[in-house]
């Protein structure tokens, strides 16, 4: 029969041994390694990752300027309109807007569908405006940034309205997202899922904290806003930019958008 002093030296070195394998393997004697299976993962979008910067995209568009970064963002004031309970979906066409209709009708090649989109009208509710942060853009370029990078479902905005690159000056592009009468991917804000459900969103192709947008563009969204806010009856209160609605968490739409001449709430 071992000495008890023997068998405590045996106990003790058989602890001291699970210790030190204990740290190798990650117990709790000690901190545990990453899994080589899991350092072994590729990152499938390695490729955007940029040294020195952000793992966020710059907007996709082939003459962006490599480098470009916006500004920090300025300090403001948030207003975001109160959500209200959401009343039945209007099919009928109001008499008031029969002029509006021709207005629009000149700033697009598809006026059927984005006067009259074949699936069943939804409860829109809110109108918001952006830019596309891009100097070249289309919904065609936006639709496969947002499916091929974002991982969405297609262009996140109703409208596009380009500036002249890839597609017209002032010309108002029709998404899918819009013949669908399909929530949208533009506006997300915590706690407000209102603005993505029943906001329509319409994109100014352009960087517009580096310049003002076509006067064209301009003319178009206006005539685009005021039909959409005539047609859905939705009031100037809802109408705004998605710099506002994230309470100032972005820049977009940048600081040359022509808020007196898009924003209902400061018309005559």
């Amino acid at each position: 029969m071992p000495q008890p002093v023997g068998l405590l030296r045996c106990i003790a070195l058989s602890l001291a041994v699970g210790a030190l394998s204990g740290c190798r393997a990650g117990s709790l004697f000690g901190p545990r390694t990453s899994s080589p299976v899991a350092a072994a993962q590729p990152r499938s979008f390695d490729w955007l990752h940029r040294p020195g910067t952000t793992t966020q995209r710059e907007p996709f568009s082939a003459s962006y300027p490599p480098g470009n970064r916006r500004d920090p963002l300025r300090s403001e004031v948030a207003w975001r309109p109160s959500p209200v309970e959401l009343p039945p979906a209007r099919p009928e066409l109001p008499l008031a807007t029969t002029s509006l209709e021709t207005e629009v009708a000149r700033w697009t090649a598809t006026e059927r569908l984005l006067l009259y989109p074949p699936a069943p009208a939804r409860a829109w509710q809110y109108i918001v405006l952006h830019h596309s942060a891009s100097e070249a853009d289309s919904l065609e370029t936006i639709d496969r940034f947002h499916r091929e990078v974002r991982g969405w479902d297609g262009c996140g905005y109703h409208f596009v309205i380009g500036n002249g690159t890839y597609s017209g000056d002032g010309e108002i592009e029709v998404s899918r997202r819009w013949l669908e009468q399909k929530h949208g991917a533009h506006t997300k804000v915590a706690g407000h899922p209102e603005y993505n459900r029943y906001g329509i969103g319409i994109c100014l192709v352009g960087n517009l904290e580096q310049h003002p947008p076509t006067e064209k563009q301009v003319a178009a969204a206006r005539a685009l806003v005021q039909y959409l806010m005539a047609r859905y009856e939705i009031p100037p209160s809802r109408v705004t930019v998605h710099r506002v609605l994230a309470g100032g968490r972005t820049a977009c739409p940048g600081r040359y958008f022509p808020t007196r001449s898009l924003l209902p709430r400061y018309w005559q």
